[in-house]
């Protein structure tokens, strides 16, 4: 004691403030570990998009058109075009020598591949064929069909899978096939 008073040095005061920081520590770590995992979870996924309507583009190699596409809706994802109710012209040598129509369509922006899905129908000079769906092969120059269509020329239909052709298409090799063929609806090369 100084001076009738206690001293304030030697008094001691019982702490809790072990406990009470343990406390605020553990909620701490809690709450930045909680927010982490929820930022995580929502960019694994959100994906960026873009939409358009009334879409439409063209793709020519060394000058050369070799198809135009037209859409209701196009939705640009990674390396992804989606495109709703697609109608594309292809070309050869500068004429339009198939059109095709489907119920969606996509567009891979690094080959510029083509492929419809649902109530495909491509027309040309040749006929028509029908599928659910459809893949252009932009190297290729070329139409393949890996599920079952149909090839309509007149009243003629050969049922098939495996379809592949050349757009216009003149000649069609296919598997599995199943023919109903009329002369009519041929055009027969005598001269072989």
């Amino acid at each position: 004691m100084i001076d009738g008073k206690p001293d304030q040095s030697q008094t001691r005061v019982p702490r809790k403030t072990n406990n009470l920081s343990v406390i605020c520590i553990s909620v701490l770590v809690l709450v930045t570990l909680s927010c982490d995992r929820q930022e995580i979870a929502t960019t694994e996924t959100e994906i960026p998009r873009q939409t358009l309507s009334a879409f439409s583009m063209r793709h020519a190699e060394g000058g050369v058109l070799k198809w135009t596409l037209i859409g209701r809706e196009a939705e640009f994802r990674l390396q992804t075009t989606f495109v709703r109710k697609p109608y594309v012209e292809i070309y050869e040598n500068g004429q339009v020598v198939a059109k095709i129509t489907a119920e969606h369509g996509e567009v891979v922006d690094q080959t510029q591949n083509l492929k419809f899905m649902n109530s495909v129908i491509v027309t040309s000079d040749n006929g028509q064929l029908f599928s659910e769906e459809l893949h252009w092969s932009n190297r290729d120059d070329r139409l393949y069909s890996p599920v079952a269509c149909s090839i309509v020329r007149g009243e003629s239909v050969v049922n098939g899978a495996n379809a592949a052709a050349r757009p216009n298409l003149e000649v069609i090799e296919m598997k599995e096939v199943t023919a109903t063929l009329y002369e009519k609806d041929e055009k027969l090369n005598e001269s072989e």
